[in-house]
């Protein structure tokens, strides 16, 4: 029974014999060396690298992003620049336009007044010959219609100058009124 119970005895967790210890902290210094070793030569490096190229990369697209913020700044430059140049060509065009418009009108306005002129020029003619054929044509009757009313009043007397005469002061007198 004592080979039993040493065997009992050793069946326990071998991490947990106190007389295993220092065996097995030689050990766990020995891994963590080597594995500091490893990762100080092997991974340290390549995540410096990787953090630097990242670095690199970043500024290089900060960079570019501020070329491009600079073109934007100057393309926007540039189109408030061509809007207001855009908008006083347009202004300068309304201007000119606008007084071609009323230039025209006013030779329309023109043009119209001396055509009215030359029509109520032509018209007063019309009428001042058209006065003058009916005081013409009205001397004529009146002294017809006075000859015939002497010659009714007294037979055979009547001057046809004189009363020709006496006809065409009255009228003339009438027409200047």
């Amino acid at each position: 029974m004592a080979t039993e119970n040493n065997v009992t005895e050793q069946a326990g967790i071998p991490q947990l014999e106190f007389s295993s210890f220092p065996n097995q902290i030689l050990w766990l210094v020995v891994f963590l060396i080597a594995i500091f070793i490893v990762v100080r030569s092997v991974a340290l490096p390549r995540i410096s690298q990787i953090v630097s190229q990242r670095e690199k990369r970043i500024q290089v697209d900060l960079e570019d992003a501020r070329k491009l913020n600079e073109k934007i700044e100057g393309l926007e430059n540039s189109i408030t620049e061509t809007l207001a140049e855009a908008k006083r060509y347009s202004e300068g065009k309304t201007s000119e336009t606008r007084n071609e418009i009323l230039e025209m009108q006013n030779r329309a306005l023109e043009e119209a007044e001396v055509s009215v002129k030359a029509e109520v020029e032509v018209a007063e003619e019309r009428i001042a010959a058209i006065k003058k054929e009916a005081i013409t044509n009205i001397r004529e009757i009146a002294n017809e219609a006075a000859v015939e009313i002497v010659n009714q009043i007294v037979p055979k007397r009547g001057i046809l100058d004189e009363i020709s005469g006496v006809v065409d002061t009255k009228a003339q007198g009438r027409a200047d009124e």
